[in-house]
């Protein structure tokens, strides 16, 4: 079974391109999983500005990710895992 995986970036000024990693998400058909920083600090270092948005995202994604879902509004798929 193919594992997908995408890399979580924060990009404060997208005219001038740079990036942080703030994640990484990965995925298959029957389980997602994410991981956040868990020290924030060179990200407030380096945006320069407020970044209780992005922790507050981190959190909902853990939450979305706890429940096996993947994207905001999924649904729950009740059908246990080993019978997906």
């Amino acid at each position: 079974m193919p594992s997908r995986y995408s890399i979580i970036q924060y990009v404060p000024n997208p005219i001038a391109d740079e990036r942080i990693n703030i994640g990484v998400l990965a995925f298959d058909e029957n389980l997602v999983k994410v991981s956040f920083l868990k020290n924030w600090q060179r990200v407030k270092d380096f945006g320069g500005e407020k970044i209780d948005f992005l922790q507050d995202f981190a959190e909902r994604m853990q939450v979305q990710a706890n429940h096996g879902l993947l994207f905001p509004g999924d649904e729950t798929n009740e059908t246990p895992k080993q019978d997906r």
